[in-house]
């Protein structure tokens, strides 16, 4: 999109925002199954069978593989230093709520920080009076309105004891539809809408490839998806990330790794999905098969995919490991690191990679011919 068109549209958004009420009194919407919300970036692309290949693939998914079972990626005789690969489903998952076009909106404080995102969020959020951030330190939110084709996201969101709504970082990305998948520099109200925005680290936000609820109980997931390493690369990162969060870990900062934040991966589009038994586990791995995955994050401990929050929807119970869960089909599968196991991480491919940058300052750009 042109920075014009994009500052007209954050532009109108803002304007619609004030023309509105403050306040949490209009009923929530019913959340829709939605496929793709970015349809217009590479999340929604499906992938070619002869997609480039990096030629760094081999080295790459090497510590891919390792640290998906658990290992750093340069773990002495394969020693166990982390957990395996699995999904965050709850206390790390973002919660997500769908409103309607008449949801009243409620300023947000930023607690210091950027002062185009702290005007952004100061302009109202529509916020369901029944919202409530993940219960994880990151305490992720998203608010998607289909109407205003807008996503919000924040991070570490809570409620000051009179109510009133605070994130410690967040975003705003207007016109979701034609979005890359990425925050971008444009105006917003006059002040700078940066690339540095977003609840990832990246800047790659999380609402395009998180695994709803929805989409795994109709056995298609129709994007790309989202994970996090527990190590990654600190000095770079390629495109489409923004910047990283990327580092070291381990008591002495020992296990490290050169796979960089905005690296995409695909399954070899020639593995027979038919071989992994546990349909959760083949659900993922058909998504990234068909449209791939994109390193966001560092995480806390081991290698994660997210999955949409549950706890700020208590009037659906436990969707995953409730009564009837999504994960509790197989009474063998007690932990999502369990069924995960199955993923086929030895046929894992990475894909070209974007450029690369290291000034978190400039805008990492596309590169020519990137998704061919």
């Amino acid at each position: 999109m042109s920075l014009a068109k994009r500052t007209a549209a954050v532009s109108a958004l803002l304007a619609a925002c004030a023309a509105l009420p403050l306040g949490s009194g209009a009923p929530p919407a019913n959340a829709a199954a939605e496929q793709c919300y970015f349809p217009s970036s590479f999340f929604c692309q499906r992938l070619a069978p002869d997609t480039r290949i990096d030629p760094g693939s081999a080295a790459m998914v090497a510590e891919l593989r390792n640290m998906a079972s658990g290992r750093g990626p340069d773990s002495p005789n394969g020693r166990t230093v982390t957990s395996r690969a699995g999904i965050n489903y709850d206390a790390y998952a973002p919660m997500l709520y769908t409103v309607a076009a008449d949801q009243w909106r409620v300023p947000v404080a930023l607690d210091g920080g950027d002062p185009g995102l702290r005007a952004a969020l100061a302009a109202g959020v529509p916020m369901p009076p029944e919202a409530r951030p993940a219960t994880g330190t990151d305490r992720q939110l998203i608010i998607y309105q289909p109407s205003t084709d807008t996503m919000w996201e924040l991070w570490r969101a809570r409620k000051d004891i009179t109510g009133a709504w605070h994130a410690t970082w967040g975003g705003v990305i207007p016109n979701v539809s034609e979005n890359p998948g990425h925050y971008e520099d444009a105006v917003v109200g006059g002040y700078p809408e940066r690339h540095t925005w977003g609840g990832p680290a990246s800047g790659i936000p999380n609402l395009p490839g998180l695994i709803t609820i929805e989409q795994l109980r109709s056995g298609v997931i129709g994007h790309a998806l989202v994970f996090s390493t527990w190590a990654n690369n600190s000095r770079h990162w390629v495109y489409p990330a923004q910047r990283t969060d990327g580092r070291c870990r381990g008591l002495t900062r020992q296990y490290c790794a050169d796979v960089p934040q905005g690296a995409r991966f695909r399954i070899d589009p020639n593995f027979d999905l038919s071989r992994i038994d546990n349909p959760i586990a083949r659900m993922v791995a058909k998504a990234v098969q068909d449209y791939g995955m994109v390193l966001t994050n560092t995480t806390g401990s081991g290698f994660s995919f997210y999955a949409e929050g549950w706890r700020g929807h208590p009037e659906s119970g436990d969707p995953y490991y409730g009564p009837g869960g999504l994960f509790a089909d197989d009474p063998d599968q007690v932990a999502t690191t369990q069924f995960m196991r199955e993923f086929p991480w030895e046929h894992v491919q990475m894909l070209r990679r974007g450029t690369t940058c290291t000034d978190a300052s400039l805008q990492c750009q596309m590169p020519a011919a990137w998704q061919d």
